[in-house]
């Protein structure tokens, strides 16, 4: 078992690009359809699988990645305040470690959103997050 780090452990000069395995690099682009269906738990799962293969620092990307799919199911599929504003703000201090664009996802974008959706989940406060808009639930843009 890998040890999770923490991001104080994590040196940013370490991060780069992974090589993943066909496999690999599968389960991610399926995790991105599913997340993009709004089936974030599934979404979610795809990822951990990926995840737990990887050893290097760069592994941190997917949790990143695994923690914003958990905001969004804590938002529309199994509501929860501070599950969810717990979710994005984990996801958000993860993917903050990345450049704009990684491993072919538009990460500026993913977390200009994650911003948005913890701001209106603050917004709203418990017991509303059946009132979170649809248009906030983002799509990843993908290259």
């Amino acid at each position: 078992l890998i040890r999770k780090k923490s991001i104080e452990e994590i040196d940013r000069s370490m991060l780069s690009e992974l090589e993943l395995t066909a496999d690999q690099e599968a389960q991610f682009r399926r995790g991105i359809e599913l997340f993009n269906q709004s089936k974030y738990w599934e979404a979610h799962e795809v990822w951990e699988n990926v995840w737990k293969q990887r050893q290097e620092d760069s592994r941190i990307f997917f949790q990143g990645m695994i923690q914003a799919a958990a905001g969004y199911y804590r938002v529309k599929e199994r509501p929860s305040y501070v599950g969810a504003l717990n979710n994005f703000e984990k996801a958000y201090t993860k993917l903050e470690l990345f450049p704009d664009r990684f491993l072919g996802v538009n990460v500026e974008g993913l977390r200009s959103a994650i911003v948005q959706s913890f701001e209106e989940v603050k917004r709203l406060g418990p017991g509303k997050l059946t009132e979170f808009p649809g248009k906030l639930l983002t799509k990843l843009d993908v290259t």
